[in-house]
């Protein structure tokens, strides 16, 4: 596909539907873009044009969206404004993909896309149901929303839900996120019973953004050396903090994550699995704690 004559990454839905990443320059000023497609096969060519228009939007952004191997998500979107308004909700994935899945909801046919428009009266609300297109795999997909609202007005709530054949094993809503250059996760693991504390974190910016993780413990000492994450431009990143060192497999404190930059900002949420008496883990998503900014006291790195 072509953005006002410049190629775009393009993905091959069907013979009905194309998929195309759009960057956030390419939207960053109201007015409207020319769309073309361009076919190399035999008796190809370029498309008639058509016309995209932009408007200004609000964005609210949630870290993690998983579908596929048991996974599917669930987007509440409530329209909490006297006025109607509409928008998108584009999904992304680990590495700065479209990620395509499967969307549903009430009265209307399934669609197949990374990207589904909103239009919700005031004070009404849409459900979209989000799977994995195809046939399943064993392998989870993975990465992050974004809803857009050109009013400011649509906000929601994510959930993503595990099921074992038609028994639902867990589920664990998704609260929106800011964007932040600092942030706290209190980190209470015990390696004996299977307790984790991890995060999602993805960068929905157009740079690449520079982070680091600063393990601490209960009496404000550092842990260890910082651990670095570099994102791409939209990449996303969900980890639990053992994975990095079986040190803190035990361990009570908290992880700071940080830009290294004032201009390296991301958005982040807390993720909890602690498996109780039973064999089946019980995930939570938590808020991240607001740290300081650039210009107030934080960490320091060691």
């Amino acid at each position: 596909m072509r953005w006002n004559g410049e190629d775009r990454a393009t993905t091959f839905i069907d013979s009905g539907a194309l998929s195309a990443l759009i960057s956030d320059a390419d939207i960053a000023n109201p007015g409207t873009a020319t769309i073309t497609v361009i076919d190399n096969a035999p008796g190809g060519g370029v498309s008639e044009s058509r016309i995209f228009t932009i408007s200004q939007y609000a964005s609210e952004y949630f870290p993690q969206v998983a579908v596929d191997a048991g996974y599917s998500t669930i987007f509440t979107i409530l329209n909490v404004g006297t006025d109607g308004d509409s928008g998108f909700l584009t999904l992304t994935d680990q590495t700065g993909n479209p990620l395509i899945v499967t969307c549903t909801r009430s009265g209307a046919a399934p669609e197949t896309g990374s990207s589904f428009p909103i239009s919700i009266p005031a004070g009404g609300i849409d459900i979209l149901t989000l799977s994995a297109p195809g046939t399943p795999t064993a392998i989870p997909k993975v990465g992050w929303g974004r809803i857009d609202s050109t009013g400011g007005l649509l906000t929601g709530v994510g959930a993503f839900q595990t099921r074992q054949g038609s028994l639902l094993t867990s589920i664990a809503g998704v609260l929106p996120a800011q964007l932040d250059t600092y942030v706290t996760i209190p980190v209470d693991n015990d390696a004996a019973v299977g307790r984790r504390t991890g995060f999602a974190v993805a960068n929905p910016g157009p740079n690449t953004v520079h982070l680091q993780i600063l393990v601490i413990d209960r009496n404000g000492n550092q842990v260890g050396n910082p651990i670095p994450l570099t994102l791409g431009p939209r990449q996303h990143l969900a980890r639990f903090l053992d994975e990095f060192s079986t040190q803190v497999a035990t361990f009570a404190g908290s992880m700071n994550i940080l830009g290294e930059g004032v201009a390296d900002e991301f958005v982040a949420i807390a993720l909890l699995i602690n498996p109780g008496p039973t064999s089946q883990g019980l995930m939570s998503v938590i808020p991240v704690i607001r740290g300081a900014s650039l210009t107030e006291s934080r960490p320091s790195i060691k």
